[in-house]
């Protein structure tokens, strides 16, 4: 359920493992003044961070626009596969529980145009603890599916070598029924 992270600074390790898992990390001065339960709205591309519950607007160091590319990979395979309709929406509502017995509910939708390529969303968490709403969380996003030739081409044009397509978080070649997939590549010294 975690669309992105905000904080302070990252240590080099993390911010690299977070991109690799496709979960921006933003770097805010003034995140140490969001505080437990506020509701955030985020602009990873703007670098902008509003609390919705206090009103004040943060400034954060925005994602450099060769990693926002690398954020999310999915293939228009996918978007069938994974909905079967062309506005991409799904079910109203999706719950889960904690092992506190906690739970967390999650409204979205999203939407996909099959001419640009991009997906716009929007998912609500509601933590409901003993049965009280305890915290709400809002997340939009917009990411782009690519066909895995064109962005082989990019990561080519990037100045990688080697650019091969396997199956997602694998080395496993492709067999034609992946619905996500990930790249392999090298930087030339």
């Amino acid at each position: 359920g975690i669309e992105v992270v905000v904080a302070e600074f990252y240590a080099r390790i993390f911010y690299r493992n977070a991109i690799n898992c496709g979960l921006p990390p933003l770097e805010c001065a003034e995140a140490g003044a969001i505080r437990q339960g506020d509701e955030l709205e985020i602009d990873v591309v703007a670098g902008v961070v509003r609390d919705l519950s206090t009103g004040a607007s943060y400034r954060a160091t925005p994602l450099p626009p060769h990693i926002l590319e690398l954020i999310e990979i999915e293939t228009p395979r996918y978007v069938e596969q994974e909905t079967n309709r062309p506005d991409m929406s799904r079910p109203p509502v999706r719950r889960w529980t904690r092992a506190d017995g906690a739970e967390i509910v999650l409204r979205e939708s999203y939407r996909y145009d099959r001419e640009t390529g991009v997906v716009t969303g929007e998912g609500v968490y509601e933590l409901i603890v003993s049965g009280e709403r305890f915290m709400t969380e809002r997340n939009d996003w917009v990411s782009r599916l690519w066909m895995r030739e064109e962005f082989a081409a990019r990561l080519g044009e990037a100045g990688f070598a080697d650019v091969r397509a396997t199956k997602a978080f694998s080395d496993t070649p492709l067999d034609g029924s992946e619905r996500v997939v990930s790249f392999v590549a090298r930087r030339p010294a």
